[in-house]
């Protein structure tokens, strides 16, 4: 039996199933974290004479010029940095999807796609909205114990008590 009957069945949702579902999405989180922690992107220019990483941690690393690339034009040689530093990023991207779509497996698609509010809205108008021969739902109840005012339909404005100055 559900801890949320009244909202599932409004809302047309099973609540236990979303816990579970979180609570098996934050144990995963915690492993792709760690996994994140150890990934470098890496790229290397065609003739193999620079190279360099990238980290979520340490950003760029493991830069490598062999000598013989000092040779280049230093905007040429700025320029393939930069470029390589592009695809080492793009590399490390390329890696978190993968492991992503490890760790996370089929919760991965659920995480994608959350709970459509629409739906929701719909739900609770079709719910609070009297149909015929239906009584309507019973008016939201207002409750604030630390301004000592509860009300039934009422403007929770109104209800405040006075301050005396």
């Amino acid at each position: 039996m559900s801890e949320f009957p009244d909202i599932e069945r409004t809302l047309g949702i099973d609540l236990g199933a979303h816990v579970e579902q979180a609570r098996r999405v934050a144990e995963k989180s915690a492993e792709f974290s760690a996994r994140l922690a150890d990934m470098v992107g890496r790229a290397e220019s065609p003739d193999g004479r620079v190279s360099l990483g990238f980290s979520l941690e340490k950003g760029l690393t493991g830069v490598r010029i062999d000598p013989r690339a000092m040779r280049m034009g230093s905007e040429e040689l700025a320029e393939l940095i930069e470029q390589l530093s592009k695809e080492a990023v793009a590399d490390l991207e390329r890696q978190k999807r993968e492991a992503a779509d490890e760790v996370y497996g089929e919760d991965a698609q659920k995480v994608k796609t959350p709970l459509d509010p629409a739906a929701m809205q719909d739900a609770l108008r079709d719910r609070t909205t009297p149909s015929r021969g239906s009584p309507a739902m019973p008016p939201r109840l207002w409750t604030n114990s630390a301004r000592g005012w509860a009300s039934s339909g009422e403007n929770p404005q109104s209800a405040r008590p006075s301050v005396k100055r």
